[in-house]
């Protein structure tokens, strides 16, 4: 799962969303998303896939937008140090 904020070309074997940003702040929906453990929902057998239908079938907890703009905030602030901490670590590695 990849979250961007600028324009992309997306291919076939791959899922996007346009968003409502007054129903959902897009970041609070890609951190939820993270909650699912989406291989569960692999329907192949020999390639995994995971169809439209059964990602619109699952169903998430859309706190106030407000809510959700505070987990947003906290989430990114975590996020910034687990990046600065990697590149820490690389650097004592290297």
């Amino acid at each position: 799962m990849r979250y961007v904020e600028h324009p992309f070309w997306t291919v076939d074997t791959l899922f996007y969303t346009k968003i409502n940003e007054n129903l959902v702040a897009p970041k609070y929906l890609y951190y939820k998303m993270l909650t699912f453990d989406l291989m569960n929902y692999n329907e192949g057998t020999t390639i995994p896939s995971l169809r439209t239908q059964t990602l619109n079938s699952l169903e998430l907890e859309i706190p106030s937008i407000n809510t959700q703009k505070k987990i947003v905030s906290i989430l990114n602030s975590l996020d910034s140090k687990i990046t600065l901490n990697s590149m820490i670590n690389n650097n004592l590695a290297a």
